[in-house]
Order: C-alpha cells, then structure tokens, then sequence
C-alpha cells in the first residue's frame, strides 16, 4: 500500500470526528494567538499566495491563513488535503487564522489543450470515479477520487482535455502498459483556469472510460 492510499485512508478516518472545544495561547513570533476550537478540522483546500501570504481556500470559498506555515512557498496553486485548528489572534481579528497540523498534496494532473474525439477516450485505459464529497468543482480545480487497476510497481498518468461538445472535458487515463493485480484508490486535481471561463456559470461534463469500459459522464455545475 503506497503512500497515496495511507494519506487518503487516513484522511477518511478523520473526517467524522466530533467537535470537542478547548483553549491554549499559544506564541507565534510577533503575534499572540489563542486556539478556539480544539478539534482538529478536516478538509481539501486550495493552497494559494495572495498579497505575500499563503492562504487556504476551503470548499465553502472561505478563506484561512495558517500562522504556523513551514512549507515553501508555491508557486502556482494546488489541492491538498489539510487538517488544522481554528486560532485567535489579538493584533489581527477580524482574519481567519489557523494551526496547520497536517498537509497533505494532491497530485496534479495534465491539462492538454488539444480537442480529442470520442476515439480518444474509448483508446484510454478505464478509471472508475467515485462520487462523494471528495469529486467536486471548486475553487477553479476539478478534483477526482478515482478507482484503478494496477500492480502498484508503474506509475498511472491522467490527464484533461477539452472534448467536441461545448463545455465538455474528456479525462484521460494512461496505465503506461501497466498489468494490474488489484483495486487502488487516489485523488487527482486539474487546475482549470485555461479551461474554464472567465466569469459567469460554468456547467461542466466529464467524459471517461470507465471500469466497464464504456464512456460515461460525470456533470459539473460552478457559479465563477
């Protein structure tokens, strides 16, 4: 079981713990803070740098800045799967401040501008998608919890590209000639900025080959 699959069951575990409420201060350099919430909180967010500063968006658009930040800067945006508590801070209150207890990156697939056919999802190796809270389109990324074969020994690639139809996508899974033995599941996240519009209500259809080998499609509804 490779780290991917731990992370993500991990992840899973934590999401239906219940809320318990605690209070410590704690020192962060120049600022004082004040955890107001113990109970570590789950989520998949967008790690972005707005005005200098790294910010998480979360699911709800809300935005958190963790204070406690060791990671380098990004460069371009991605997804990740975050837990954090909620904190205080004296010289600053009216921002959304975190502690950042656990980070987590999700792999970032390819985006191929190039129109694709039919055929060319049909020559695509199969990917099952599972719809739950982790499939979802936000914050201009599509991210997708998706099932495959494989031996676990060669790398899969996937990757987005815009179909015939207006306003549809087609994924792309390639197993690299891959001879699966089992069943694994990951997250992948496609940054869509130079898919989606500009401005106004995008509705998305997501064309792939799926366990069956039959294209199915997965709809996408986002208000820009």
């Amino acid at each position: 079981m490779n780290n991917k699959i731990i992370s993500l069951i991990i992840f899973l575990m934590l999401l239906p713990l219940s809320c318990m409420k605690e209070e410590a201060t704690v020192l962060d350099g120049p600022y004082s803070s004040t955890v107001t919430s113990s109970s570590p909180k789950d989520a998949i967010a967008t790690v972005r740098v707005e005005e200098g500063k790294v910010v998480l968006v979360l699911s709800n658009k809300n935005r958190v800045f963790p204070l406690n930040w060791d990671l380098a800067i990004p460069k371009e945006p991605y997804r990740a799967m975050v837990e954090y508590v909620k904190v205080s801070v004296e010289n600053d209150p009216n921002k959304n401040y975190v502690h950042l207890l656990w980070l987590e990156p999700i792999q970032t697939g390819n985006i191929i501008l190039d129109t694709v056919t039919p055929s060319s999802a049909k020559a695509a190796d199969p990917v099952g998608i599972v719809k739950d809270e982790f499939t979802s389109l936000e914050d201009r990324f599509l991210t997708i919890h998706y099932k495959i074969n494989t031996s676990g020994t060669i790398p899969h690639s996937f990757s987005l590209t815009p179909g015939e139809e207006k306003n549809e996508i087609v994924l792309l899974h390639d197993a690299h000639g891959d001879a699966p033995t089992y069943l694994e599941e990951g997250l992948i996240a496609f940054p869509l900025d130079q898919i989606l519009p500009v401005s106004g209500r995008a509705k998305l259809s997501v064309s792939y080959r799926d366990l069956d080998n039959n294209i199915s499609t997965l709809q996408f509804e986002y208000n820009l």
